[in-house]
């Protein structure tokens, strides 16, 4: 398990949401990814000026520009809040080296307050 920061957060926005079709170095504003040559955002402003005839409005390549983040995103995947829920017992389980519901039964049911610690997990 690895401690975040705020920071480590706002670089992962950075790396893999904002610019979804690819890596980037963070020390390349995301303005200049926008504006380069081949990138998604560039291609759907290049393609409404070919269309349109003119250069969209500020709002117009907001819009062009969430575009190009939702389908650089691979398609989500849905499922039932049942499905998810064994996956996450059955994850547990293997993780805890027995049944995790039992496991957690035992800590709630305990009747001296147990202390947990991270490390105190298997």
């Amino acid at each position: 398990m690895r401690v975040m920061s705020a920071g480590d957060g706002y670089k992962y926005l950075l790396r893999s949401i904002a610019s979804g079709d690819g890596d980037r170095s963070l020390s390349t504003p995301l303005t200049r990814y926008y504006m380069e040559e081949g990138t998604p955002p560039s291609r759907l402003i290049a393609a409404y000026v070919v269309e349109h005839g003119k250069r969209p409005s500020p709002a117009a390549i907001m819009k062009l520009r969430a575009q190009a983040i939702l389908t650089t995103r691979p398609v989500k995947e849905v499922h039932s809040l049942s499905d998810l829920t064994e996956t996450w017992r059955a994850r547990a389980s293997e993780y805890l080296g027995q049944d995790a519901t039992a496991w957690a039964w035992g800590v709630a049911d305990n009747p001296e307050a147990m202390l947990l610690h991270a490390d105190g997990i298997p």
